[in-house]
């Protein structure tokens, strides 16, 4: 789930994307990174790390806290989950992660993004069709084998949802098991810091238990 820009949010079915429109859409990307390839793929992004976690039981979602704006702001409150005044168009100009495990899904959605920062992770996505999760353990790649990504209410807020990632559920135990403060999950491009601070670390672990083997 990214709010109202994710194909993974409750309110917004997921988008079906196969295989097919990662061959073509990856060949179209591929012709927009040539347009002028050397100064974007030469920045290394930063990471992102994430002190935030909202849980909803089969869905966890990581946010910077100061991304919601201090007490009175218009996004403030969405910083609580479901509270009455939270206006949820918010969480479409917020950066998050989240966790999906359900029978049906077991996945992560990122974003937003505009559409050069999407081409990019993209064609670097579909070079390995895998998401890998780093820990103080070494690294660990998970087969990605359907990924997804449409926009939301405004064209330049993209969401990119990978789905039917086998073993994500024991790569999270490991990861949630970890000796050091956090764990990294790198899609594409970008790298996504998730801490292990108490509070998150019970999510986590909450999250897992309900998650299907």
């Amino acid at each position: 789930m990214i709010s109202t820009h994710s194909a993974l949010h409750p309110n917004i079915p997921w988008l079906a994307l196969g295989r097919r429109f990662a061959s073509s859409l990856t060949l179209a990307l591929l012709s927009i990174a040539s347009l002028n390839p050397r100064p974007l793929l030469a920045e290394e992004n930063p990471s992102i790390r994430f002190d935030h976690a909202i849980d909803h039981f089969d869905r966890l979602e990581f946010y910077r806290m100061d991304d919601f704006g201090p007490p009175g702001s218009a996004c403030h409150e969405c910083s609580t989950p479901q509270h009455v005044n939270c206006n949820t168009s918010c969480y479409a100009e917020i950066p998050s992660l989240s966790l999906i495990c359900s029978q049906r899904i077991r996945g992560i959605s990122i974003g937003p993004f505009d559409r050069a920062e999407r081409g990019l992770i993209l064609n670097e996505l579909f070079k390995s069709d895998a998401i890998t999760i780093s820990t103080d353990l070494g690294e660990e790649s998970l087969d990605a084998p359907s990924i997804s990504s449409e926009s939301g209410n405004q064209d330049e807020d993209y969401a990119i949802d990978i789905k039917g990632l086998e073993g994500f559920k024991n790569s999270l135990i490991r990861a949630s098991s970890s000796d050091k403060e956090e764990f990294t999950i790198r899609v594409g491009t970008e790298d996504f810091i998730v801490p292990l601070n108490p509070k998150i670390r019970d999510s986590l672990q909450r999250f897992i238990k309900q998650c299907p083997d």
